[in-house]
């Protein structure tokens, strides 16, 4: 029960509010002298003379002596605690002297001390239950102190020989001693109680800093910015008005304070986000400096107004958006600025319906013009803007406060052309002789700092008049004011002034008295050509720089360019009114950067901005040939992350990083002729090493940095497809983002053997991995999820960062499409959702404006949504009674419909009113769309396409006759002329609009009903979707094939769409996914050789060249180059149906093949020539064999015939003696021995000489698919359709082992490799696997890629590769070297030190 003491306070981390604090638990003493130790006093005066009582204890008394040693330890807390246990000490050393005390005296004593031991300890601490228990002793200390005194009365004899004959002694004792012992049990579980509701509180306490963890990372760092509020008693009027507006529930929500540079708004700002602070009614704050355009993005200003708002309301606002980040429907890291506006700000302050807020919380946004800098004002301005202003039509817990220059974007969105539920106050329009005052009281305040810092300035300073003139020439410039006392301050202050008052700074009201004062600070401190030449090129490089840099950064990026660290140091001395040197360097005011940019060529001051361009750029590309190197940051070991290595920013300078960063911007408009070699040099030798300074600081600015390269003018076309490649490579490359030393030991083995980085990298990276995999960059992009049912429609945004998305599960979904934004590089899935349909809905569309998104539902209904603020946000609704509606389009003036009563339908965009029914279908109008308000196309179940004049709404010309089935999909090229056509007949169309003829033929190449089709933006691809789960694209010119075959999706494709910059293609299938695709690298040759339009059935390598073959069910045979990967010559044609095997002969000169058509056909290799026509089979060959001088084949006739591979004349017959179909026969290496499998469960063995069976394989449970020998002709494995592979010995016909689950479904298909350590299987799962023979493991993973069951896979004669054909119509070459142990092992534990270049 006892409490030792703990020696200091103990202080646990508490932080209730987001914010860094703590929780202090102190333990000491509270004792008050109260009645019970007045009697413990007593009591220990009354037992001094007590005699040798303990005498009869010996050592049973040490436990007493413990528990008082630890009491005096304790009691050193406390003066009063203390006198007590120093009484008790002596109380024991009394007894000690006591030889007669009885064992109930001694026990008695103990449970005392035992007792004042715990209360010192916990009394403080106590609480409830406890602090009860402890509140019950005193009475028990005094009963125990009388009952001491008198003991102590009576002597030592008499005092034993009571106890033995007195029972009211002896009855008092036990009775004392009892009441200690249910204080004890009393105070244990109140200890207990006590203890779990203080860890209870603790793991509450944990959570929440959990959550203030959440919250911090929603706040930007890097740029906090703290304008200097207004001078007490200044901007009264203006302040009265701001806060009265703000403490006001009714009127308009925001509030726009605007004015010229200057005028004092950031400090109004600053006073106004104070003033609402203390009256608790400050929601957050933000203030743009344009020189942080870099880190303060739209997403940042949302995250840290969120941030901010959950720390100023705990209890409404900060569960709803800590219920956000904990569930991680929303990720700010990665997720885009309109998911975290929608997740953090427009859902968790929504007002419920008819709920109102009387005391709305402000947020306060100063300087909104310079959101976005130089370089992305637009973009982000463009993002903010509107947003602020249809926050407006929202019921939402917050007004806003605004500051900006009265720019004509923003007073257009703001002002009294836009926004009307907005009061906005002009400030320093007009100098008024309240802020003249406010200026003068500002000034006479700053001189008067100035003079005490003095003991040479003469009062009074300045003069009254001289004052007054100041106050006047400051023309409601508070900036202008600022800026004399700073000048006026740095120096000789009274010479200073009176030269600021001569010279002319003094200006009529007329003028600019701030151009005037700048001109003078740089004409007055610059007046040697060397000094304006420093000033000119520090200046300069402040003004061109994306991020502020420090000084010292700032010289080490531009030594290169004869600036050195004198220059800079004496230009920020000689502009230390204007210039902030904290962290990086950076202007006071935008008005000054804003003066130095307006100032004419002839000027000395002039900023010639392509120069400092050029400079910055040249310097950031020599920063770069010189420092970066291999291991960048001094990792010692690969097996540490990033986030592990807390310094690591810090191990890169600031200056390589802004050189690696920003040298693509800086380059942009540079036509220096050399900057190509050195760009082509640092994709040669440096690249790696610029991605590990990159990654250090999380890899933000990578993608952006080679986007913007693209865009430069000198890009040669062999830079570009580098540049390209090395783009990719980095989207890719996400584990080095995660863990630098990953960019060698994964991210480059990965990547695929086409890649140029890889090539140019591979073979300097020593212990280099070699991986297998694809060839080429795969054009899947990203994965999105979020639908339940099948996704029945996709569309883009016109600026191409959002997709819409239709579902059968009732729901619309706005997703963020562009994943590598410019923001942070990073993917980004979120998804906002549109409820209000109560049936499929079958299509959706942006309109032109990207303002709504407009849906299609099966329930009749056409739903208007506003998909920038919040869920389900309808802002207009068309019903149809009745109907179903399964297509709609938007043109800049009409919704269009394609509904089941067979009409098309048109209403007013903006009114919702209907303006016509067409009819002439006799179907269900399947799809609809738009040629801007020109022409309207339809497409129905009745085989027919029409064209509907978009004003009259009358039909143009007769229907596009042509399809041989329903039309399920039309789309319109984006310059009209073009219409496009998929239908049930597999096909698709191309139609001249003006004409209506058919454009060249029909494009064939799906296997199923064509379900969507659209236009790139730039006419000229064509994508098509279909029922056979896959995507083509073809050339609108000429009508052909181009790429690869986009096939991933796992279930029919139902929408497809091109993003109207070019770059991205989006597509939805019935697996309730949106897949997104690069069109560039979709428009490449696949990695997989394209060609086969049809089931992928059968593949072999020839024995002696590196080419490989494969056959298909549309009769075609193709000859493949391994190692280019391209088709060689035309395919083998000859077979009249389905080829179902291919063999090589042994001198790789025939191929040989057998088909459904009941024929074996023998082929030239060399000149691709048919050689020969095998008959004799009555029914569908199934499989060919072939030994150095036979063709074995097998049928469903259930006959084996042997030719002669030299004359092809057929040497023997002979049925195949199983009791079921024969479904793969196989030679032996050393052909001495053939092998039938069959779907009775068995495998037989032949003599290859007198076709005599020789044994029988028995063991599998279900049909045999396929078999394979080994090298040495002495083993032989099989696969079954259960999943299972099984191992023989050929020799005793008994099973090496038991068998292998290899795959979830049928073994298709297997060979072994040519040393014989692997076993390659492929199966109906889609997948391809390696096993080692030996140990019958799995070697590696498992080699996805395929979107069907593989029919056939092969080794090539090296065992370096694998060749798989399925039934997705295509063939896949693999690197078998990625599933190599020894390799795969290596790769995946890495090495301590990661490898050397």
């Amino acid at each position: 029960m006892f409490l030792p003491y703990l020696g200091k306070d103990h202080l646990y981390p508490n932080d209730p509010n987001g914010s860094p604090g703590l929780v202090e638990f102190r333990l000491g003493f509270s004792m008050k002298l109260d009645a019970a130790t007045h009697a413990m006093n007593a009591s220990l005066t009354s037992v001094k003379d007590l005699k040798s009582l303990l005498s009869h204890l010996g050592d049973n008394y040490r436990g007493v002596q413990t528990l008082l040693s630890l009491a005096v330890a304790a009691s050193e807390l406390n003066s009063f605690a203390k006198a007590v246990f120093a009484s008790i000490n002596e109380v024991n050393k009394l007894l000690q002297e006591q030889d007669d005390c009885d064992n109930e005296v001694r026990d008695l004593v103990g449970k005392m001390a035992e007792c004042l031991g715990a209360i010192a300890d916990v009394k403080k601490i106590a609480r409830e239950d406890l602090l009860q228990v402890l509140e019950t002793v005193d009475l028990l200390l005094c009963d125990t102190a009388s009952f001491v005194g008198r003991y102590r009365s009576q002597s030592a004899s008499s005092r034993f020989f009571s106890l033995i004959r007195s029972d009211k002694m002896r009855d008092e004792l036990a009775l004392l001693t009892a009441r200690f012992s249910t204080f004890d049990r009393k105070f244990d579980r109140g200890i207990a109680v006590q203890t779990a509701s203080t860890t209870e509180k603790i793991h509450a306490q944990v959570l929440t800093d959990s959550d203030s963890q959440l919250l911090r990372n929603l706040k930007p760092g890097g740029f906090v910015h703290e304008p200097q509020e207004c001078m007490a008693d200044t901007r009264v009027d203006i302040l009265r008005v701001i806060t009265d507006w703000a403490r006001t529930a009714d009127g308009p929500n925001t509030f726009w304070l605007r004015g010229h540079p200057g005028t004092g708004k950031s400090a109004i700002a600053a006073t106004v986000r104070t003033i609402l602070h203390g009256e608790r009614r400050l929601g957050a704050s933000f203030f743009f400096r344009r020189e942080d355009s870099a880190t303060q993005t739209p997403k940042a200003l949302w995250c840290s107004i969120a941030h901010d708002l959950a720390l100023q309301s705990p209890v409404i606002i900060r569960p709803k958006i800590i219920e956000q980040l904990r569930d991680q429907k929303v990720e700010p890291n990665s997720w885009g600025y309109t998911d975290v506006l929608s997740k953090l700000i427009t859902g968790p302050l929504e007002l419920p319906p008819g709920e109102d807020d009387d005391r709305p919380l402000v947020v306060v946004i100063d300087a909104l013009d310079e959101c976005g800098g130089f370089e992305h004002w637009q973009p982000y301005q463009k993002q903010v803007i509107p947003v602020l202003s249809r926050l407006q039509s929202l019921r939402l817990r917050i007004k806003i406060f605004i500051t900006s220059r009265n720019d004509a974007y923003i007073k257009s969105v703001l002002g009294s052309n836009g926004l009307h539920d907005c009061q906005v106050l002009e400030v320093g329009d007009n100098t008024t002789s309240k802020s003249t005052e406010d200026i003068k009281k500002y000034l006479e305040h700053g001189f008067a700092d100035i003079a005490a810092e003095s003991t040479t300035i003469k009062q009074p300073w300045p003069d009254p008049a001289s004052l007054q003139l100041l106050a006047n020439t400051a023309a409601g410039l508070f900036i202008w004011a600022s800026t004399v006392l700073k000048l006026v301050g740095d120096g000789n202050p009274p010479k200073t002034l009176d030269a600021i008052i001569k010279t002319g700074t003094i200006v009529s009201s007329n003028g600019d008295p701030l151009a005037h004062l700048y001109n003078a600070i740089l004409t007055s401190r610059f007046t040697q050509a060397e000094h304006i030449s420093a000033f000119t090129a520090v200046v300069g490089a402040i003004i061109t720089a994306r991020t502020p840099l420090p000084a010292a950064d700032l010289v080490q990026l531009l030594s290169g360019e004869q600036l050195d660290e004198y220059d800079v140091e004496m230009v920020y001395k000689k502009l230390a009114s204007v210039l902030d040197t904290g962290s990086g360097l950076r202007f006071l005011h935008q008005s000054f950067p804003d003066f130095i940019l307006a100032l004419p060529v002839q000027n000395p001051f002039h900023y010639a901005k392509g120069t400092h361009e050029r400079r910055m750029g040249s310097a950031c590309l020599a920063t770069m040939e010189g420092e970066l190197h291999f291991n960048m940051a001094n990792i010692e070991t690969s097996y540490v992350m990033n986030a592990d290595i807390p310094d690591l920013p810090e191990r890169i300078p600031l200056y390589i990083w802004y050189g690696c960063r920003f040298w693509t911007s800086h380059i942009q408009h540079n036509d220096d002729p050399t900057l190509v070699q050195r760009v082509t040099d640092f994709f040669y030798l440096r690249f790696f090493f610029w991605l590990e300074v990159i990654d250090s600081r999380g890899g933000e600015g990578a993608v952006s940095a080679l986007e913007t390269l693209l865009e430069w003018e000198q890009l040669n076309d062999e830079l570009r497809l580098l540049t390209q490649d090395t783009l990719t490579f980095v989207r890719y490359a996400t584990p080095a983002r995660l863990s630098i030393p990953q960019i060698y030991l994964s991210a480059i083995p990965f990547a695929p053997t086409g890649s140029r980085l890889r090539q140019l990298y591979a073979g300097r990276i020593a212990n280099f991995v070699q991986s297998g995999g694809d060839v080429a960059w795969h054009p899947h992009q990203a994965v999105f999820y979020g639908h339940s049912c099948a996704v029945t429609s996709v569309s883009f945004s016109h600026d191409s960062k959002r997709i819409c998305s239709a579902s059968e599960d009732q729901t619309i979904k706005i997703s963020n499409a562009d994943i590598w934004n410019v923001e942070n590089d990073r993917n980004d899935h979120g998804n906002l959702t549109l409820l209000g349909h109560t049936d499929i809905v079958n299509s959706v569309v942006f309109t032109p404006d990207d303002r709504r998104v407009v849906s299609a539902s099966h329930d009749g209904n056409i739903i208007a949504w506003d998909p920038n603020l919040k869920m389900s946000q309808e802002v207009g609704r068309i019903a149809l009674s009745g109907i179903k509606v399964y297509s709609v389009a938007v043109s800049p003036k009409h919704i269009v419909a394609g509904l089941d009563d067979h009409s098309v339908r048109v209403w007013d965009l903006n009114t919702y009113q209907q303006l016509a029914s067409l009819v002439g279908h006799t179907g269900i109008v399947r799809s609809v769309t738009c040629s801007g308000n020109h022409a309207l196309i339809s497409g129905s179940n009745d085989g027919s396409i029409r064209v509907w004049d978009a004003d009259t709404f009358s039909p143009v010309g007769e229907p596009l006759m042509g399809h041989e089935g329903q039309v399920l999909a039309v789309a319109i090229s984006s310059d009209g002329t073009l219409i496009a056509s998929g239908s049930y007949d597999e096909k698709v169309r191309i139609w001249d609009l003006q004409s209506q003829e058919l454009l060249g033929v029909p494009l064939t190449g799906h296997i199923d009903p064509v379900t969507c089709v659209a236009f790139s933006w730039d006419k000229t691809i064509l994508v098509s979707g279909s029922d056979d789960w896959k995507i083509l694209l073809w050339d609108v010119q000429s009508g052909n094939r181009i790429g690869r075959v986009l096939e991933d999706h796992l279930l029919n494709i139902r929408g497809v769409a091109f993003s109207p910059d070019g770059k991205y293609l989006v597509s939805s299938d019935n697996d309730a996914t949106i897949r997104l695709w690069s069109v560039h690298l979709a428009k490449q040759v696949a990695d997989s050789p394209p060609g086969h339009t049809d089931y992928v059935n059968c593949v072999c390598f020839s024995p002696v060249d590196a080419v490989f073959a494969s056959a298909s069910y549309d009769s075609t045979i193709r000859i493949w180059d391994s190692s280019t990967y391209q088709q060689i010559g035309e395919p083998l044609t000859g077979h009249t149906n389905f080829i179902e095997s291919i063999a090589f002969s042994r001198d790789g000169k025939q191929l040989v093949s057998g088909s459904h058509d009941c024929t074996v056909r023998s082929w030239d290799v060399h000149t691709q020539t048919e050689i020969v026509v095998l008959t004799g089979h009555t029914m569908a060959v199934g499989s060919i064999a072939v030994s150095p001088d036979l063709i074995a084949s097998s049928s469903l006739d259930r006959i084996i015939k042997f030719w002669s591979i030299e004359t092809h004349a057929e040497v023997a017959s002979f049925s195949d003696g199983h009791e079921d179909l024969v479904v793969c026969i196989r030679f032996s290496p050393d052909a001495s021995v053939f092998a039938t499998a069959s779907r009775d469960h068995t495998i037989r063995l032949w003599h290859a000489e007198t076709h005599e069976p020789i044994g029988t394989l028995r063991g599998h449970t279900d049909s045999v698919q396929c078999i394979a020998f080994s090298p040495d002709s002495l083993s032989l494995v099989s696969g079954s359709p259960d999943g299972s592979i099984l191992f023989w010995n050929i020799l005793t016909h008994e099973q090496l082992g038991g068998p292998i689950q290899a795959h979830d479904s049928y073994v298709l298909s297997l060979d072994i490799s040519p040393d014989g350590q692997f076993v390659v299987s492929g199966s109906e799962d889609c997948s391809v696997r390696l096993w080692d023979f030996q140990s019958r493991a799995r070697v590696g993973g498992i080699f996805d890629g395929h979107t069907r069951p593989v029919c056939s896979v092969a080794f090539a004669p090296t065992g370096r590769k694998i060749v798989s054909g399925a039934r997705d119509c295509t063939t896949r070459l693999w690197d078998a070297e990625i599933s190599n142990p020894q390799n795969f092992n290596l790769l995946l534990r890495g090495s301590n030190i990661f490898p050397p270049m």
